[in-house]
C-alpha cells in the first residue's frame, strides 16, 4: 500500500474520531447545561440567565466599521472585540474614547502598523522593531484609553507560519 493511501486512511480516521468526539461532547454538554451564573465564568460578562457567551471580533480597528459594530453591540446588548492597529486607531482617539465608554466594545492590540512579523521578514531579527510593533501598541492603548491590555492579535496569521 502506498504512503499516500496510508496518509488518506489516517486522515479519514482522524476526521471520523473528531466527529464522534464532537457528537459525544455535544450530548454531554446538552445534558449538563448550566446557566451563565452557574458557570461563574471569568471569560466575559454573562448577561441575565444566558447559558452561553457570544463575542464578535473585528480586525484592524477601522473607525467607521467599529462605530457601526458598537451600535450593533449596544442594540443587542452583546460584547465586541476590535483588534486595533495603531495606524488606524490613533487618528480617531476621541471617537474611540466615545466608543469605549459604554463598555460593549473592547479595543485590543493588533500591532502598531500591521506589518507582517513572520520569520521570513526583516523584523524577525530586529528585536527593537518587534518590541515596538507588539508592545508599543499595547502601551499606547493602556496609556490612551486606560485599558488593561492582556491580548495581542498577531497580524496576517504570520505566527502560524513561524511555528511550522
Amino acid at each position: 500500500m502506498s504512503n499516500r493511501k496510508i496518509e488518506n486512511i489516517l486522515i479519514f480516521f482522524i476526521i471520523a474520531l473528531t466527529i464522534v468526539f464532537i457528537a459525544i461532547t455535544s450530548n454531554v454538554l446538552a445534558e449538563n447545561k448550566k446557566s451563565g451564573q452557574e458557570l461563574r465564568t471569568e471569560i466575559a460578562d454573562v448577561r441575565g440567565d444566558a447559558d452561553s457567551i457570544v463575542t464578535i471580533a473585528s480586525d484592524d480597528g477601522m473607525y467607521d466599521s467599529s462605530v457601526l459594530l458598537n451600535e450593533l453591540a449596544e442594540k443587542n446588548d452583546i460584547d465586541v472585540i476590535v483588534a486595533g492597529v495603531g495606524y488606524y486607531v490613533k487618528p480617531y482617539e476621541d471617537g474611540w474614547k466615545e466608543i469605549l465608554k459604554d463598555g460593549h466594545t473592547e479595543l485590543i492590540s493588533h500591532t502598531s502598523s500591521h506589518l507582517v512579523l513572520g520569520q521570513d521578514t526583516e523584523f524577525a531579527q530586529d528585536y527593537d522593531a518587534l518590541n515596538y510593533e507588539i508592545t508599543g501598541m499595547q502601551k499606547y492603548l493602556t496609556r490612551t484609553f486606560d485599558s488593561k491590555q492582556v491580548t495581542f492579535v498577531w497580524p496576517e496569521n504570520s505566527l502560524c507560519r513561524m511555528l511550522k
